[in-house]
């Protein structure tokens, strides 16, 4: 980290201070002046009891665990029973999943053999993002050099054209080749080829037996390796019955480049990450990994409801409506706290779909279609709870009209404009443009930095969205009632920096409960809307999950 990154990092934390200051003075003033008659139909109490429940320390984080976790799933059942809401599945709100969970020993035996014998020890010099269900390789495997580990036929770009990496360990460099220009891999934006995972199915499908990606200078000044511990710090879960995946591991560049160097490759790298490199094929070196590890196979649920529809017109036809409800439980300390309390990241999400859920229940002489209620598992160890409610639904994915799905609430400010993440897929975007200016505000395009980074596909409505299911993520804009875009944007990055995903996201964080209420109501306009249409949203031609749709009718699945 330089010393410019330090000082950066405290001049903006000072100036978040300050305008928090003068943004509470303002606040206090013209909060109750902001709600409208819609909002108060809502029960803002309900909505924070709630909150201080799901966020509270005895929660422990909300872990998925199969045991901490599901005293989270037993308060959403309950108030679902309060609040009239049926059980979904034949009597029960609990759609139990079998989970598996593995965690790396730090006795695993990792080495590199080239001119000489390089040891490697688990958290100093590496960390294993994939395990690849308990990976054993103790023969030597020869290592290949695999650039950026990328095929792109978009852009006419394949680093494994001329490399065969059937049963060898691959060596890449994470991200992507190096572009300004927003038409090659979107210029200075990442796309999909980026990611870890993407990285490691292009090399499993190749019939590699391992791969080990590099982070550049630039990945470690963005996320320090005391971050990268910390992140991947939980053991490593799947659904109990899932595809075989590859062993994958990641450490920074320097622990590995004298065996590149060694290797006769030549990396550049500047500001952005990795620009270059010359593969000259000098010299070959193998590798090993004796993995010890402890793993347990348990059951945690997905809480499920259903509101059936009482209107006029009713059609044998079901919005689904999902907020994920774990966290990340008890972790690494961070300034003496280790409970990861998940307030924003999704007590606020699952508190405003209960009280959704509630007022629909309502409504339900007045709604022609039916309501499924997912409160999802398993989200923060990889869209578990969503994966395998797709796989095991509980009415027919194609009769399943749209998913909202819920992950983070209002909390800086009310708002005049409004981001649908992924609606611009499907002809969702013309119902939630209906909704926004029938309740005084706009729908605001996304900015090209999070819709290239994939903020649809961090979260469960990625998912649904695979199963066929139109859906999408319904987050508030940055047009801002009483606050400047720029605070709104200080607030964004406290948050992102300082809070998300660390103990510090608790009930101590400020929260505007108005703007909260806000959104809240806002999706209580937009469900009413789906649910009365008279006819469903159906995905844009040429839409990445049209095909699925087609299939899932079909199929009748």
């Amino acid at each position: 980290m330089t010393t410019l990154y330090i000082y950066e990092r405290k001049f903006i934390k000072i100036l978040i201070i300050f305008l928090l200051f003068h943004h509470v003075v303002n606040s206090m003033e013209s909060s109750i002046e902001m709600q409208n008659d819609s909002v108060h139909s809502l029960n803002p109490i309900n909505f924070r009891e709630l909150i201080n429940i799901l966020g509270q320390d005895s929660m422990k984080g909300r872990p998925t665990d199969g045991r901490i976790g599901n005293k989270a799933a037993m308060v959403i059942a309950e108030r679902l029973a309060d609040y009239g809401i049926l059980p979904g599945l034949n009597g029960s709100y609990f759609q139990n999943i079998p989970l598996h969970e593995i965690s790396v020993l730090p006795e695993s035996e990792f080495k590199i053999v080239c001119n000489d014998t390089y040891d490697f020890e688990l958290s100093e010099d590496y960390i294993v993002s994939s395990t690849g269900m308990m990976s054993y390789l103790p023969r030597p495997l020869d290592i290949v050099f695999a650039g950026f580990g990328i095929f792109a036929p978009e852009f006419d770009y394949n680093d494994y054209q001329n490399i065969d990496v059937s049963g060898k360990v691959v060596v890449l460099l994470n991200g992507e080749p190096f572009s300004e220009e927003l038409e090659y891999f979107n210029g200075i934006y990442p796309t999909i080829y980026s990611n870890f995972q993407t990285k490691a199915k292009q090399a499993l499908a190749r019939g590699a037996k391992a791969c080990i990606i590099l982070l550049s200078e630039k990945d470690l000044r963005f996320k320090p390796w005391a971050n990268m511990l910390l992140e991947y710090s939980l053991p490593e879960m799947t659904l109990a019955q899932t595809a075989s995946d590859i062993l994958t591991i990641i450490m920074p560049f320097d622990k590995a480049n004298h065996i590149i160097d060694y290797m006769g490759v030549i990396v550049d790298q500047n500001e952005f990450g990795f620009t270059e490199f010359v593969d000259n094929n000098l010299s070959k070196a193998s590798f090993t990994f004796k993995g010890k590890y402890a793993d347990k196979t348990f059951l945690a649920p997905n809480v499920v409801g259903f509101i059936k529809g009482r209107g006029e017109n009713v059609k044998d036809e079901y919005l689904l409506l999902s907020a994920h409800y774990d966290h990340l439980g008890i972790g690494i300390p961070v300034d003496g706290d280790s409970i990861y309390n998940g307030v924003l990241d999704n007590a606020m999400g699952v508190s405003a779909l209960l009280e959704l859920s509630r007022m629909l229940n309502l409504f339900a002489d007045n709604l022609n279609r039916n309501i499924i209620i997912v409160f999802t598992t398993a989200e923060e160890r990889g869209l578990l709870g969503s994966i395998y409610y797709a796989q095991n639904p509980i009415v027919p994915l194609y009769k399943t009209i749209a998913n909202l799905n819920i992950d983070g609430i209002a909390f800086i400010d009310n708002f005049n404009s409004i981001f649908g993440v992924g609606a611009d897929f499907s002809e969702l975007q013309d119902i939630i443009i209906k909704v926004t200016e029938s309740n005084n505000l706009y729908l605001e395009e996304l900015p090209f930095e999070l819709s290239k980074v994939g903020a649809f596909n961090r979260s469960d409505q990625t998912i649904f969205a695979q199963a066929g299911i139109p859906s999408m993520l319904v987050m508030e804009g940055t047009d801002y009632a009483n606050v400047s875009h720029e605070f709104g944007f200080y607030r964004l990055y406290d948050y992102m920096v300082n809070v998300y995903h660390s103990p510090f996201d608790d009930l101590n964080y400020m929260i505007n409960y108005d703007a909260a209420m806000q959104h809240v109501d806002f999706l209580l306009n937009l469900s009413i809307e789906l649910i009365n249409l008279e006819i469903i949203p159906e995905w844009y031609e040429g839409s990445p999950y049209e095909i699925e749709r087609l299939r899932t009718r079909a199929e009748r699945r």
